[in-house]
């Protein structure tokens, strides 16, 4: 947690600021004498990010760089405006009202005086696991929601209030236990933002709801997730999805164009990229043992034809500067 900083005229903020949001070019209003008040508080979940913030002058964000993450912001007073670097005309946000969007570079965000908001922050990976768990949906292509939603419509206050029960601190993950109910509040919170909301998957999330031949799918990939690390055979997910290998074949291909061992490797190369970001593992062959690939020359080629580039580089490029 962050604690609030009181500052002056006379006193340079930039360099906290920065180090803070060091993705943000900012610039704050500051022609008053009247001290520039910043509260900001932090609470991470299960891969979540949950963040109150409070002003008390007019500010301007500018995105600097893109990032694979989806942003809900919750505006509990005042108002914010923001415009896409490609857009013509702002999006107003005012009291109680709801906005999603995935960052990206050049969005102006202008933030009104004494304005306070909730902010979620889920990364990309995050939300489309959670999306194959429950929905046995494949995402692909990121997906487009309306950036407005107005406060009168339920989602808006069902978000509110479970990211006031985050920052209140009453999750967190110091236990086997608590993490399992941190992890149900992070799939809370996509879902019930899925289902409140006009997006790209609303149609594919209706049909997917439907329980012919789901319901297998979906025990498959719930197992499936839960031991990328392990040793895994058609005949365990079948086993897992309480019904035959040939019935689990048949549902994959519907739902996702392919067999249930191939989304497991796409699935396991995922992992992989984040793991690699991650910079607690020292090798790409220890990278590629921990998600059960024999062979990491093979593994390193899979990767590559995945992501556009070798995992030793990706590797590299996550280490902290000097290491």
């Amino acid at each position: 947690m962050n604690a609030p900083v009181r500052v002056t005229r006379e006193v340079d903020l930039w360099p906290t600021l920065q180090e803070w949001f060091p993705y943000l070019s900012l610039d704050v209003k500051r022609d008053t004498e009247e001290p520039f008040l910043f509260h900001h508080r932090v609470v991470r979940i299960a891969g979540l990010n949950v963040q109150a913030v409070n002003i008390s002058h007019e500010a301007r964000a500018i995105r600097k760089g893109h990032s694979e993450s989806l942003s809900i912001v919750c505006q509990l007073s005042g108002f914010v405006s923001v415009k896409e670097a490609r857009e013509k005309s702002p999006v107003e946000i005012g009291d109680r009202d709801m906005s999603i969007y995935w960052h990206r570079e050049g969005r102006v965000v202008d933030l009104s005086r004494r304005g306070g908001r909730y902010i979620i922050e889920v990364p990309r990976q995050l939300f489309e696991s959670v999306v194959l768990s429950h929905y046995g949906i494949d995402v692909g292509a990121r997906p487009d929601f309306e950036p407005l939603v107005s406060a009168v419509q339920p989602v808006c206050s069902m978000i509110r209030h479970l990211a006031e029960a985050a920052l209140a601190g009453l999750l967190d993950d110091s236990t086997p236990q608590a993490r399992v109910m941190a992890g149900q509040f992070r799939d809370l919170m996509v879902t019930t933002l899925l289902a409140g909301t006009q997006n790209s998957l609303s149609a594919t999330l209706l049909k997917a709801s439907s329980p012919a031949g789901t319901q297998h799918v979906r025990r498959a990939i719930e197992f499936m997730e839960a031991n990328l690390d392990n040793a895994i055979n058609v005949e365990m997910l079948a086993s897992a999805a309480g019904c035959t290998p040939r019935t689990l074949q048949t549902g994959f291909r519907n739902h996702f164009g392919m067999t249930p061992l191939a989304m497991l490797k796409k699935r396991r190369l995922e992992e992989a990229e984040s793991r690699l970001k991650s910079g607690q593992y020292g090798t790409v062959t220890q990278v590629a043992y921990s998600l059960g690939f024999g062979n990491p020359g093979r593994f390193a080629g899979d990767f590559s034809a995945k992501f556009g580039m070798p995992p030793a580089r990706l590797l590299r490029h996550s280490r902290p500067k000097g290491s």
